[in-house]
């Protein structure tokens, strides 16, 4: 009876414990936003171009790192959850996350992915503008932005509950 009683207070108290931060509709729609950007320029740069065309995409890359950098900033202010905080700041939690600087990363991983995304596009930036893009190297700046993006838009996705 006892364990009864005490199974049933975690199941209840599980049903109202948050531990990731909350959904933000606003986070979602800047990253989904922004993305459809990001793929229309991927699509316009997948036959390659020259360094001599950079001029007319680099006010094009400044908005989109602007954009993607204001989104990693919206998700690293938001507010960790007093538990999962506690939680998170446990050695163990530390080890397997292998976050020391950062324990909460495990909890809130979007700012960890937009700042892959924005390592990408600096990158992608940089290249262009001195050596230009060849479409094998285009694949390859697809082949890091992809799976950085999909991460925080599931992410943030399933946040929504």
């Amino acid at each position: 009876m006892k364990r009864t009683v005490l199974l049933w207070a975690f199941v209840l108290a599980a049903c109202t414990v948050q531990l990731a931060p909350a959904y933000d509709p606003a986070l979602v729609q800047g990253l989904d936003q922004t993305n459809t950007q990001v793929l229309t320029l991927f699509a316009e740069l997948e036959t390659g171009s020259p360094a001599s065309e950079f001029p007319t995409y680099a006010p094009r890359y400044a908005a989109l790192i602007g954009q993607f950098e204001s989104l990693r900033q919206q998700a690293m202010t938001r507010q960790i959850p007093p538990l999962a905080r506690r939680l998170s700041g446990l050695k163990l939690v530390e080890k397997l996350c292998k976050s020391e600087t950062d324990p909460t990363a495990c909890v809130n991983t979007s700012p960890a992915s937009l700042a892959q995304i924005l390592s990408t596009f600096r990158r992608m930036r940089d290249t262009h503008k001195s050596a230009g893009l060849q479409p094998d190297i285009v694949v390859l700046f697809r082949g890091n932005y992809d799976p950085a993006i999909a991460q925080a838009l599931t992410v943030e996705n399933a946040l929504k509950r």
